[in-house]
């Protein structure tokens, strides 16, 4: 991988594991997600599933990096994880031109259907997770708070 390190660590004895960017920072979603799959897989399905997962947001960090000039709003993300199994395909012969993009400075290893089809159960997996933990965030801290909305209402 480019730009994160998949570490092992234990939780429970199980063999666990986290993510680190470049700067050494902990990906939490990352840990919460790597901890729910050791508790529901074998050991095996585990690190293949962590793999997977770690091996997309590597590629998030790479379109991060090479479209940080762009306005990266929700529709643009989307796209960039649309355009993953693209370049996880086709690499430099896709007609995807994000894939394309990515590919100039992140090869792509250019898997088979079948592997695909298993690295994006993995990552579907982990979007799920990722959605469940956003939307209990906001029942928790609902942004339509009065607090909030004071804050957002004052002109400094």
């Amino acid at each position: 991988m480019k730009n994160v390190s998949l570490i092992e660590t234990a939780i429970n004895k199980r063999k666990a594991w986290k993510l680190l960017d470049k700067n050494g920072n902990n990906f939490e979603s990352f840990t919460i997600f790597s901890n729910l799959i050791t508790k529901k897989y074998s050991p095996n399905t585990s690190l293949s599933y962590s793999r997977n997962v770690a091996l997309f947001i590597d590629y998030l960090e790479e379109a991060q990096e090479l479209f940080k000039n762009k306005d990266f709003t929700r529709f643009f993300l989307v796209e960039v994880i649309e355009a993953f199994s693209e370049w996880l395909l086709y690499g430099d012969k896709s007609g995807n031109e994000i894939a394309l993009i990515i590919h100039k400075t992140y090869p792509s290893p250019k898997y088979s259907k079948q592997t695909i089809n298993l690295i994006m159960t993995s990552v579907r997996l982990f979007l799920k997770l990722s959605e469940r933990i956003r939307i209990e965030q906001e029942e928790i801290f609902p942004t339509d708070n009065i607090l909030f909305s004071e804050i957002n209402s004052k002109h400094l």
